[in-house]
């Protein structure tokens, strides 16, 4: 009776398990059709491609007579060698591509793939393929390595996005799995380390370069040459920086990147379909699986849809659609409609996972239509994980078309290979970007003499701005561009094209870069915003490059920009990054409107160049000294010490010594420090000027000023509620306060706002008066040791005199069993232990949020867990209890070896070519010198310690996993 009633219950458990996994079935291609609603009554969408012409598609490309390269991700997620690439025809012209050839099989996981010269690249980790059809049977038997050493974690965090420059480069995205990319006949230590980092190479495979920026599945460029990015929850990044800007300028890679939504923009989607086939309980009304994002580079949708972007949302079976509007430097999407969807299904196998502009303006669509789209290894039940029938569906795919419904389905294919080089230049024009890319491409590779003289000619009566800016780079592709062409440019009415005009003047070498100069310089004085950004950044550049003999023409244009645009965030900090600094300080803050009450924008533009002065060499001290005691403000002065304290927040020795030698008795530190604390008294301060006064108070040098000091910070700890605040008050009271004025601030203990205790308590291990403080106060049971974070109290535990460890030790109970499995195996018992999501969501916020983020709330020194309830509750407690147990690759800590004998461990959170930052416990990150340097290696440890058991007990624990199962923003309170 018994078993009986058991299989009775596991056959009801596996149909509700079946329904609720969508697992009616898969449509046809035809009834799939009809599930779509489009938001643009005005679009349609027809059907391009579908099994078994195509099956599995994750992207696609188009080679130069319109044969379509589809990348088939058969094996996914676990079979290896069952990638192909599929070549797709219309052969009959009517918008279906009815004949398909397996163009290449036997591929490990296939992401992208790329016309190049006769054949395609393709990305296929750890490997960028060449492969080509040399006997013209339409199966690839070339086969060849161009590029390795790309990782090869989940496949869907592979490299991938193979897309052609407007500057002739080939871009590539990251994916998440980093690597170390060779040619294939070099050593890997001949690599680059693309950790982090996307990555572009030469046609020619002679350089590959890592690049600002990471996207997970998915980059494009718009007409203008500008790339975009995408993350999983972020729909569209923009690049800011061009890559050659950024050649050893560090100063400039943390505004590289940003997202184009506006703070606080809804993560809402709005499906139509049956809830997903999910195993996670993950929230799927929100940006969980973006991808593929693209941007329209035609017409054909309607001229409002030129330069959009467009993104897919894999698991909730939704394309949406962000408009990109220019505003000066930089790119917004805004989101005018509330329920920003583009296209929806009604059918949950759709998966549109890729994007791309065809040839004939449609925006196509890789549908990866198959049931499940999540990755097994993220999965926490083990029966679903090993029983689940993941591949259902792998031999189904559809290619779709969404065009105007007015306007024809098909244009002819185009046959641009046997096109001659006057088509080809010609073409260069042509309204649709595909086409224009694939000229520049061809006429590039053929490498014609004849296209010169047409190509400048073209570059002067083009008649579109885009086809002006393919001419030129055309040109330089080709390595004929000269001075006339970019005088031309610069000449334009289009301010993209004038833009362009001075990236390429940059580019140009001897006497052609000399003659441009003159008019390159005028261009300060340009209207348009995005054409002095880019004229800041190459006269920076220019002007910084050790083969460049002092000109007093670009000197005068920086200074002009400074003076201009002083207030423009972007613009200002291009002209700071010149290396003649205190001439353009004293240009732009000696003027009669710097003298007496500063406007926001002023104090800002003051903040950032103070920034800059901490990297001054002695002798540009010197002048900057001269400067303060001089025609500067005392507020300016103060200001630009500011700046310097905030990039030297954790070098307190080195800001004092900036504030000791900057300042001359007239112009004392005392001074400094009192004309700081009335900044900060004056409500017309932005709180981004206040952060970094609170950071030089910090470098109080005398008891009398420290004093004041302290008072401020105490002040800010009580009264602000801005984390930014409060962290640079608890940090600043951490470096100056005493005894005395940490005591108060434990008296005020019940009058205090979460977000400040949680500050001042990470600040309480900086030193050892703070600790004699906190210990006094848990002492006087003024605050509960249930209170300290984890983090902090395991630091007060292992670190500073052996007596102070023990005292902490045993105060705090932080005494952990060193036999981590039997820490776990007690454990194991909350599972039949009920838990509480709202009581852990307080834990979490207690203990994890100061290393972990959560649903956009938190911090990122640590993985964010959000996506923790993929895992089993003995997988979160092995990650909880025995954190060194399984470290993932971009969360591994190092311990690096100054050359002055310093030894220093944490994250790398920021890498360049110059320097390193390195990110500890507490989230403090430390930025060193490459060639500082001695020595660096991996640890085995985890930066986060052992013993949190310490801090909670089962009950707690439950409640914890309990959220991170199933979280919500309610449960995580308010800062």
């Amino acid at each position: 009776m018994r078993i009986f009633t058991w299989l009775i219950l596991c056959c009801t458990l596996a149909v509700a398990i079946h329904r609720a996994h969508g697992a009616e079935g898969p449509l046809t291609a035809e009834a799939a059709a009809k599930t779509f609603e489009l938001a643009d009554q005005a679009l349609t969408i027809d059907l391009a491609a579908s099994e078994p012409e195509v099956q599995s598609p994750v992207a696609m490309a188009w080679d130069a007579d319109g044969k379509l390269y589809v990348a088939e991700m058969i094996g996914y997620p676990v079979s290896k060698g069952e990638g192909r690439i599929r070549r797709l025809e219309d052969r009959d012209g009517d918008g279906r591509y009815e004949h398909a050839t397996v163009f290449a099989d036997r591929l490990n996981f296939p992401t992208s793939v790329l016309p190049h010269r006769d054949g395609i690249l393709v990305t296929a980790a750890p490997d960028i393929l060449f492969l080509a059809d040399s006997d013209g049977d339409g199966v690839a038997d070339v086969r060849r390595v161009e590029w390795t050493g790309f990782g090869t974690g989940s496949q869907q965090l592979r490299a991938n996005a193979l897309k052609r420059g407007l500057d002739n480069w080939i871009y590539g995205a990251n994916g998440r799995c980093g690597g170390i990319v060779h040619r294939p006949d070099n050593p890997a230590s001949l690599g680059v380390d693309i950790h982090g980092r996307d990555f572009r190479f030469d046609p020619e495979m002679k350089t590959i370069e890592a690049i600002v920026g990471q996207s997970q599945f998915g980059q494009a460029h718009n007409d203008w040459g500008d790339r975009f990015l995408n993350w999983n929850t972020i729909p569209v990044r923009q690049v800011v920086v061009p890559p050659r800007y950024l050649k050893q300028r560090d100063d400039l890679r943390s505004l590289a990147v940003r997202d184009t939504a506006p703070a606080g923009a809804s993560t809402q989607v709005f499906p139509i379909s049956p809830p997903p086939a999910q195993f996670n309980g993950e929230q799927a009304d929100h940006y969980n699986a973006l991808c593929g994002l693209a941007l329209y580079r035609d017409a054909a949708l309607g001229e409002d849809y030129r330069n959009d972007a467009f993104v897919c949302e894999s698991l909730s079976n939704l394309i949406l659609h962000r408009n990109l509007t220019n505003k000066g430097v930089i790119y917004h999407s805004d989101l005018e409609n509330p329920q920003p969807v583009f296209l929806a299904s009604k059918d949950n196998w759709f998966h549109p996972v890729n994007l791309a502009t065809g040839p004939d303006g449609g925006l196509y669509v890789a549908d990866f239509y198959r049931q499940y789209v999540e990755h097994p290894r993220y999965v926490a039940s083990e029966t679903a994980r090993t029983q689940t029938e993941w591949q259902r569906g792998k031999d189904r795919g559809r290619i779709w078309r969404i065009g105007r419904a007015d306007s024809a389905a098909t244009v002819p294919a185009p046959r641009m290979s046997e096109a001659t080089t006057a088509e080809l230049v010609a073409t260069l024009n042509h309204p649709n970007g595909w086409h224009r890319d694939t000229a520049q491409r061809l006429l590039i590779e053929r490498a014609d003499p004849a296209a010169i003289a047409q190509l400048h000619s073209a570059l002067s009566k083009a008649n579109s701005p885009q086809g002006q800016l393919h001419a030129a780079w055309t040109l330089q592709g080709l390595g004929k561009l000269n001075s006339d062409d970019v005088r031309q440019l610069l000449r334009s009415d289009h301010p993209q094209v004038r833009r362009h005009g001075v990236r390429l003047a940059a580019m140009l070498g001897g006497a052609d870069h000399k003659k441009i100069n003159p008019l390159l310089c005028t261009l300060s004085s340009d209207p348009d915003k995005a054409v002095r950004f880019e004229l800041a950044l190459a006269l920076a550049a220019s002007i910084a490059s050790p083969d460049q003999v002092h000109d007093d023409q670009i000197t005068e244009a920086l200074k002009q920009l400074a003076l201009r645009d002083y207030a423009d965030q972007w613009i200002s900090e291009a002209v700071l990054a010149a290396p003649h600094l205190v001439p353009l300080i004293q240009r732009v803050a000696t003027g009669e409107a710097w003298k007496h009450s500063l406007k926001q924008a002023q104090m800002e533009f003051l903040i950032r160049a103070g920034r800059r002065i901490s990297a001054l060499d002695a002798e540009q001290i010197r002048e900057l000294a001269k400067l303060f005691s001089g025609p500067l403000s005392h507020s300016a002065r103060t200001l630009l010490l500011a700046g310097a304290a905030d990039v030297l927040d954790d070098n307190m020795t080195k800001l004092k010594v900036l504030l000791a030698t900057t300042t001359e008795p007239q112009t004392s530190s005392q001074a400094i420090l009192f004309e700081a604390c009335q900044l900060l008294e004056q409500q017309s301060t932005p709180d981004s000027v206040r952060v970094p006064l609170l950071r030089l108070l910090a470098a109080a040098p005398s008891a009398q000023s420290a004093e004041r000091a302290e008072g401020v910070f105490s002040d800010v700890l009580r009264t602000s509620r801005d984390p930014r605040l409060l962290q640079a008050a608890a940090r600043g009271l951490g470096h100056v306060g005493t005894n005395v004025a940490w005591a108060t601030i434990y008296k005020d203990w019940n009058v205090l706002g979460r977000v400040s205790r949680q500050q001042i308590l990470l600040a309480a291990p900086s030193s050892q008066g703070s600790c004699d403080a906190l210990e006094a106060a848990l002492r006087a049971e003024q605050l509960s040791t249930q209170e300290i974070p984890f983090v902090v109290a395991a630091t007060l535990s292992r670190s500073g005199q052996k007596a102070r460890q023990e005292k902490f030790r045993a105060l705090l109970k932080t005494n952990s069993n060193a036999d981590r499995a039997e820490v776990i195996r007690d454990f194991a018992t909350i599972e039949s232990i009920s838990g509480n999501p709202q009581r852990g969501g307080a834990i979490f916020v207690q203990q994890c949020q100061n290393c972990h983020s959560m649903l956009g709330r938190g911090s990122q020194v640590g993985p964010d867990l959000s996506g923790s309830g993929r895992h089993t509750t003995a997988d979160l407690l092995q990650h909880i209890l025995d954190p060194s147990q399984t470290i993932e690759p971009d969360y591994l800590q190092y311990e690096i070896t100054t050359r002055d004998g310093k030894v220093l461990t944490g994250l790398i959170a920021e890498e360049t070519d110059t320097s390193l930052g390195l990110c500890d416990a507490q989230g403090k990150i430390t930025s060193i010198v490459r060639n500082d340097v001695r020595e660096m290696h991996a640890i085995s440890t985890s930066l986060m310690p052992e013993g949190i058991e310490t801090k909670m007990d089962r009950q707690a624990m439950a409640d914890l996993i309990a959220f991170l199962r199933n979280p919500s923003r309610q449960w995580l309170g308010n800062d």
